[in-house]
């Protein structure tokens, strides 16, 4: 996307720490994206301790379209279609 003029900055960011993880314990984040708007996405987040399978965290980010020059752009079609 970067390659055709456009980058998606966080405009947004949440998270809820749900339980503890420790430094020897193994993650696995679990991402899905949805389109807000022409020019807005959101990707939620979920984080999974893999020994036990408990969500440690919970969260989203969203991000906005922006041209080379940095102004608001529309998303690139095929990003739309993908994510519709």
């Amino acid at each position: 996307m970067e390659e055709s003029g456009v980058t998606l900055p966080v405009i947004e960011a949440h998270c809820e720490y749900r339980r503890p993880s420790r430094y020897d314990d193994e993650l696995e984040v679990r991402t899905r994206g949805r389109v807000l708007s022409p020019v807005r996405m959101q990707f939620d987040y979920e984080i999974v301790r893999r020994g036990d399978a408990a969500v440690a965290a919970v969260g989203h980010t969203v991000h906005a379209a922006l041209d080379t020059a940095g102004r608001p752009c529309r998303l690139p079609e095929r990003v739309r279609e993908v994510f519709a």
